[in-house]
């Protein structure tokens, strides 16, 4: 069985996409984030 999990990044000037698959499924899981000279912030906990 293949325990790997795969990740995808494309990058350009406003957004950075990623997508993740993780071992077991077949699922993509997919984001789109603003790519920005600000750091980003972590929620509070």
């Amino acid at each position: 069985m293949n325990e790997c999990t795969h990740i995808g990044l494309d990058v350009h000037k406003d957004t950075i996409a990623v997508a993740v698959l993780r071992p077991g499924t077949t699922e993509v899981d997919e984001r789109v984030i603003p790519n920005t000279p600000d750091p980003p912030t972590a929620p509070a906990l």
